[in-house]
């Protein structure tokens, strides 16, 4: 305003429209109904402000100068909206940029703005998202309901991410048209912590929520709970690996399998697998520190390499009739399990290392074991008698 004439008509008309009660809700409003429905925001603005007085080229001119770009047309409803903030003279400063899509339909974010996004929204009819990784100062990002897959690495390393939101839709991260979210899309958002997935999601790619095994960075990771979708089918490798904070996990009744790492050295305390579930990969629940009670799935037939290795609280686990086989080292380190620990009359098979390092009389080394070292070539062999 200072830099208008003093007693012009330009000022006094824009003096008396910050005066206006509500203005600063009304001028948003504005922009998202300008989106919304293709008006131009002059359109919209003119006739609360009652600025009948001033030439639309000025009026324009002013209300930029004032608050920068903000105000856009209806031309940039396409294009993908970031909010950038940077110092300035020590000053915070903020401000509004329009990208085009590439040809493609992509998003590529200018490498000189990778660390001045705060906050994306992305314009309707896009249908997989990418390009936001090592967006540094990422906090939030708006998806159109256009949205269906996340590709590989879309927001990898955005330490600041917060909220993922889809467009219209209250407290839903993601459109419900989603159903797949690439390999390490999400890969150290620490920040986030409240993950809805979409309830048509059926594949968890490799590393998608993972976080870092760096102690230090991991301090600030606020991931504690996830509920997975009933429609999710596949879990792959190292999903939510590391994520150091995460103590609750809901699983669904579909899931088929559970890939090695998923939830390696992750906080979790206690595990129900589905019922249904035939298969959990190596190391799948290995170096999870807080485990204490898990319930096993009654189609199991095999507890593989590592599953359960240093997971040194574990005290209660019930092994099901089902399972025919514990392989090497499936609960080393596990300190915590109960002496007599009951095996299944069907087993046949145990691997020599399978209980190394825990209290379980099972440990090969220990001179109860009615069958010491060669645990798992003499059950095969009584098995065929």
């Amino acid at each position: 305003i200072s830099t208008l004439p003093e007693n012009s008509k330009e000022r006094l008309e824009l003096e008396n429209l910050l005066q206006q009660e509500n203005f600063e809700k009304d001028l948003r409003d504005s922009r998202m109904w300008s989106l919304l429905t293709g008006k131009t925001l002059i359109e919209i603005i003119k006739p609360k402000a009652e600025l009948s007085l001033v030439p639309k080229k000025n009026f324009k001119s002013l209300v930029q100068k004032f608050f920068g770009k903000i105000l856009t047309y209806s031309n940039n409803q396409n294009k993908l909206q970031l909010k950038l903030q940077e110092l300035k003279h020590g000053i915070p400063v903020t401000k509004y940029k329009y990208i085009k899509l590439a040809k493609n339909g992509k998003i590529v974010i200018p490498q000189k703005l990778k660390d001045k996004v705060v906050e994306a929204v992305l314009p309707e009819g896009i249908e997989s998202i990418s390009g936001f990784a090592y967006c540094n100062s990422l906090e939030s990002v708006i998806l159109p309901e256009s949205a269906k897959q996340i590709e590989e690495e879309a927001f990898r390393g955005c330490t600041e991410l917060k909220s993922i939101k889809c467009k219209n839709l209250k407290n839903v991260e993601f459109s419900p048209n989603v159903t797949n979210i690439g390999k390490y899309a999400f890969f150290g958002t620490l920040s986030l912590n409240d993950i809805k997935l979409p309830k048509n999601l059926q594949v968890l790619e490799e590393g998608t929520f993972a976080g870092y095994e760096d102690d230090v960075k991991s301090l600030e990771d606020q991931l504690t709970q996830i509920v997975l979708p009933e429609n999710l089918k596949k879990l792959k490798r190292n999903v939510f690996g590391n994520r150091k904070e995460l103590k609750i996990v809901e699983f669904n009744h579909s899931l088929q399998p559970i890939g090695d790492h998923a939830f390696y050295n992750t906080a979790v305390e206690s595990i129900k697998l589905p019922e249904n579930l035939e298969e959990v990969e190596e190391y799948a629940f290995a170096n999870c520190k807080n485990l204490k009670i898990v319930q096993l799935s009654h189609k199991m037939r095999t507890i593989k390499p590592y599953t359960f290795r240093d997971c040194v609280q574990l005290c209660d686990i019930d092994i099901p009739d089902g399972i025919r086989e514990i392989q090497e080292d499936a609960f080393k380190g596990d300190e915590s399990l109960p002496y007599k620990l009951k095996l299944p009359n069907n087993l046949l098979s145990i691997a020599p290392f399978a209980f190394y390092g825990s209290n379980c009389m099972w440990d090969y080394r220990n001179q109860e074991n009615p069958y010491g070292y060669y645990l798992s070539q003499i059950k095969k062999e009584k098995a065929l008698d």
